[in-house]
């Protein structure tokens, strides 16, 4: 029986991840951070508006949750009741505006879709961070949001532990090929150029698409077979059992079947330092089942 959180999941991972991903295929490569937007936050801001489920995560993480007036939705456990300004995809503007927020905080992961423009025409001041490509790179937007919002001395604390989690659950590579399906339909995988792709590395395995260039590229189910993973990752729901079944009627004889296992949508779809570490933990376990 799927229960209600694990719905939620399973819901949240569609519509944050394979519809977000859809919209941007084209548009991330496209898109600028920064350029006509307010790149430096000249007074202390005490009303808070999160575009993505991610940054509001680390806001909480970095006990600033008492500026936030606004967050989209699927936003985490929140210790009071926030507005909910519209979906990550589709933020509503007139709400934003009523709110009268001091910033509107957004990534450059989902901003190409985000109606930047109206919010530039109605004067709302904006904040991007830029987009999300390893660990490093999260925690250099991390650590610049702790600036944002005051806590710039917790956002140094808090990246140093995340860094001593990380060396910790890291892994080895193995040499073991690994696929990771954000869905299964269609077949859209990750590639070197992602966040989720670096997670792979980081927890021992091959991402064997590394080497395409979109971030998210769709791909068939026969390039699947020919690169012959050992372990394949599904994080919509079922697709782990129609990859079983796919994949039974195209592997040739004698070829050993992959791993493929279904994975949570507790942590990989966020880009924030901690769920990073969480799901270089939880893949590097996926991973070690193979060998």
């Amino acid at each position: 029986m799927i229960g209600a959180a694990m719905a939620r999941g399973i819901m949240m991972s569609r519509i944050l991840v394979v519809s977000g991903i859809l919209f941007l295929l084209s548009a991330l490569t496209l898109s600028t951070c920064g350029k006509g937007e307010s790149e430096a936050v000249r007074h202390e801001v005490k009303r808070i508006i999160s575009l993505s489920p991610s940054i509001t995560r680390q806001i909480i993480d970095l006990d600033a949750s008492d500026l936030l007036v606004g967050v989209t939705t699927f936003h985490p456990p929140l210790p009071r009741k926030i507005e909910i300004v519209g979906t990550m995809l589709n933020p509503g503007i007139e709400k934003i505006v009523l709110l009268n927020p001091d910033l509107v905080i957004l990534s450059e992961e989902d901003g190409a879709t985000q109606k930047i423009d109206s919010l530039k025409m109605a004067g709302i001041p904006l904040v991007t961070l830029g987009r999300n490509r390893d660990f490093v790179s999260l925690c250099t937007n991390y650590e610049r949001l702790g600036r944002i919002l005051g806590r710039a001395q917790l956002a140094v604390e808090k990246i140093k532990a995340y860094e001593v989690e990380l060396n910790r659950v890291r892994r080895p590579r193995s040499g073991i090929g690994v696929v990771f399906l954000v869905s299964h339909i269609p077949l859209i995988t990750v590639s070197g150029e992602s966040f989720i792709g670096h997670i792979i590395d980081d927890a021992g395995g091959v991402n064997i698409f590394a080497d395409l260039r979109n971030p998210y590229p769709v791909i068939s189910l026969e390039s699947l077979v020919r690169r012959n993973p050992r372990v394949i990752l599904v994080m919509t729901q079922d697709g782990d059992i129609y990859l079983k079944q796919r994949m039974k009627k195209l592997t040739g004889k004698g070829v050993a079947e992959p791993g493929i296992y279904s994975i949570a949508t507790d942590h990989i779809p966020y880009y924030t330092p901690a769920d990073y570490v969480a799901s270089v933990s939880i893949v590097a376990e996926l991973i070690g089942r193979k060998q």
